[in-house]
C-alpha cells in the first residue's frame, strides 16, 4: 500500500476534502487535495503549521490540533517525523475522522517520503515533532480554555 493510497482512504469519510503530509520543518511531502489548492499554497502553509505546532508543543503535550474556519476545518496530527493535515467541511463526523487519522498516522509514521530538490544537499534525519513525554500523574486538564479538576 502506497502513501498516496493511504491518504486517499481518508476521503472515504464524508466531509473530508483532502489531506497532505508535511515534514517537521513544514516542507510538503505528500498531497491528496483538490486541484484548486496549488503547490504554492502548501509551500506557504507548511512553515506556518510547523510554527503553530512548535508553539503549542512548548505550552503542553500536543497530540492533535484543530483549526476552525467559517466553512472548513483543518485537523493537524504529528505522525512520527511527519505532520498529517486533513481538510474538511463543518459536517464531518469528528470521532470518525479521528479514528481515520489514527490509522493513517500509524501507517505514515515509519514511511520515508522523497526529499525535495532543496533538501537533497543537506538532508538531516527527520526529527520527531512531539517527543514522547515522561508520564505524569498530576497533569492539568484544560477543556475549552478552562481548567478541569
Amino acid at each position: 500500500m502506497t502513501a498516496q493510497t493511504i491518504l486517499k482512504d481518508l476521503r472515504d469519510i464524508p466531509g473530508v476534502t483532502g489531506s497532505f503530509v508535511l515534514s517537521a520543518d513544514g516542507e510538503p511531502r505528500l498531497r491528496d487535495l483538490p486541484a484548486i489548492v496549488p503547490d504554492e499554497t502548501l509551500a506557504e502553509v507548511g512553515p506556518r503549521v510547523a510554527r503553530l505546532l512548535e508553539a503549542a508543543r512548548q505550552q503542553n503535550d500536543v497530540t492533535q490540533c484543530s483549526l476552525r474556519f467559517t466553512e472548513h476545518r483543518m485537523y493537524l496530527r504529528p505522525a512520527g517525523p511527519w505532520v498529517l493535515c486533513v481538510l474538511s467541511d463543518r459536517s464531518v463526523n469528528v470521532p470518525t475522522l479521528q479514528m481515520g487519522m489514527t490509522l493513517v498516522t500509524r501507517r505514515i509514521a515509519t514511511m520515508d517520503f522523497p526529499l525535495s530538490a532543496g533538501d537533497r544537499a543537506t538532508a538531516p534525519s527527520p526529527v520527531p515533532l512531539v517527543p514522547t513525554p515522561a508520564p505524569t500523574t498530576n497533569r492539568a486538564q484544560v477543556y475549552r480554555g478552562r481548567r478541569v479538576e
